[in-house]
């Protein structure tokens, strides 16, 4: 099995979580009850497999981004990810508590905020089951300077020629998307991720808020 720091996958989680507060993670054994609660989890599949969950001792730990938890959570969890190697991460789903008080997990955290627990993290990296992904990271440098177009969209309308042709400054199409709702993120014209279009330096952007699963990109 490759050897993966734990520790930094601990703490790139933490760096990306969107809290005003400076939080630790502090490697504790997993020989007892957590008595986790508010948890959430991701597995990533890859050269490396692994199961992430996050839990936080206070629910509200996050609420002033003003996001759901799952979406406020999803940066992080691909932060971790990202630290233990090439691989495809499932959407954030709520539950895992089971993982962190398992004394099989490869490892188990402490989130800190000083000295008081805030919540808790653990990974638990499996062995095999790579979903056939065995030497992917070497492979991928022969194709890692191939260009892909990413196309955000926020919405569609499908009209007849003649409403085209009767266009003029001032107009409005309707979409078929209410606001809020998230946009979609395609890459090459596959639909790959959802996310929000934000404003970066007086440029449009978008901020990923979810990766889909390989059964759901069309």
């Amino acid at each position: 099995m490759t050897t993966i720091d734990l520790s930094a996958v601990a703490d790139a989680l933490v760096k990306s979580l969107p809290t005003s507060k400076q939080l630790t993670a502090v490697p504790v054994p997993a020989d007892g009850a957590s008595a986790a609660t508010n948890a959430y989890q991701v597995t990533l599949v890859g050269a490396t497999s692994a199961d992430l969950v996050v839990a936080f001792d206070d629910k509200d730990l996050l609420s002033s981004t003003g996001l759901s938890v799952e979406v406020a959570v999803a940066s992080a969890f691909a932060s971790a990810a990202d630290v233990i190697g090439v691989g495809q991460i499932s959407d954030v789903s709520a539950g895992g508590a089971a993982i962190i008080d398992n004394p099989d997990t490869t490892g188990r955290f402490e989130l800190r905020d000083g000295t008081k627990r805030v919540g808790w993290f653990a990974v638990h990296v499996r062995e095999g089951g790579n979903g056939g992904l065995d030497g992917l990271a070497d492979r991928l440098p022969r194709v890692s300077n191939v260009e892909v177009t990413l196309t955000v969209v926020i919405g569609t309308r499908k009209l007849l020629i003649k409403d085209v042709l009767g266009f003029k400054p001032g107009d409005v199409v309707e979409l078929d998307r209410a606001a809020g709702a998230p946009a979609d993120i395609r890459v090459n014209n596959k639909l790959v991720a959802h996310g929000e279009v934000v404003v970066v330096d007086q440029d449009y952007g978008v901020r990923i808020t979810r990766i889909l699963d390989e059964d759901a990109i069309a």
